[in-house]
């Protein structure tokens, strides 16, 4: 009797099955993404604040645009400035304004002083109220009176003043408190007509600018070494 051995059952196909995605590739993927998002936002937002600076630097200051200012009064007193907070050189550093008589013969007056002692000084007088000095749309405010009872420069309440002919300028530190800058011709004459602008140095804004823009590269850097290192690690694999 001849006995046949079985024949052995050809292998069972295993299924095919696609690689998985490690949980490090995705967290690598993930943190790509967050700092590809990072590193644009902050390289676009250092580029804006820099053209700003430029398209505003005067010097040391960044400067509104030149205003024509004019009353049929005696002063121009622009509206008060409430700096309670903002006091302080690494936020404001120094504040400036600036002004250009529209009569060359004519010599113009710029003082700051306190809201209250402003008010004190031009109560009773013509002048107008400035709502924003860089607004040519803003609606000013006429005040009717007289004439002040000095010229500005016999007021004894100014903390920064200067007078004179062509363009005048007065800086100052701001401080906490409420301010008002005023500007009216040396003598006090009424008719008050100038080219005024106001400007602040803001140290801060230059040191925004500088973290951004580290900020954007280190994040660009960080983007590009997780790239090739997963770049690296594939072509290894």
């Amino acid at each position: 009797m001849t006995i046949t051995a079985p024949h052995p059952r050809p292998p069972v196909p295993q299924p095919v099955r696609a690689p998985r995605r490690s949980a490090r590739r995705v967290v690598a993927l993930v943190l790509g993404l967050f700092l590809l998002i990072g590193a644009a936002g902050s390289l676009a937002t250092a580029g804006v604040l820099s053209w700003f600076d430029d398209d505003r630097r005067d010097g040391d200051y960044l400067t509104t645009d030149e205003t024509s200012l004019d009353t049929g009064g005696h002063a121009l007193a622009v509206k008060e400035v409430d700096l309670n907070g903002l006091s302080g050189d690494w936020i404001l550093g120094r504040a400036r304004l600036r002004a250009t008589s529209a009569d060359p013969d004519t010599s113009v007056f710029i003082g700051i002083a306190r809201a209250d002692d402003a008010k004190a000084y031009l109560r009773g007088v013509a002048y107008t109220t400035v709502e924003d000095v860089d607004d040519q749309e803003t609606t000013n405010t006429d005040h009717i009176g007289g004439a002040p009872a000095s010229t500005p420069a016999d007021a004894d309440i100014w903390i920064a003043q200067t007078s004179g002919p062509g363009t005048q300028s007065v800086t100052w530190t701001p401080r906490n408190g409420n301010w008002t800058a005023v500007i009216m011709n040396a003598d006090a004459t009424s008719g008050v007509a100038v080219q005024a602008d106001v400007g602040a140095t803001v140290p801060v804004f230059g040191w925004v600018t500088c973290a951004l823009w580290i900020t954007g590269a280190t994040l660009g850097l960080a983007e590009l070494a997780l790239v090739g290192g997963g770049l690296l690690s594939r072509r290894r694999s």
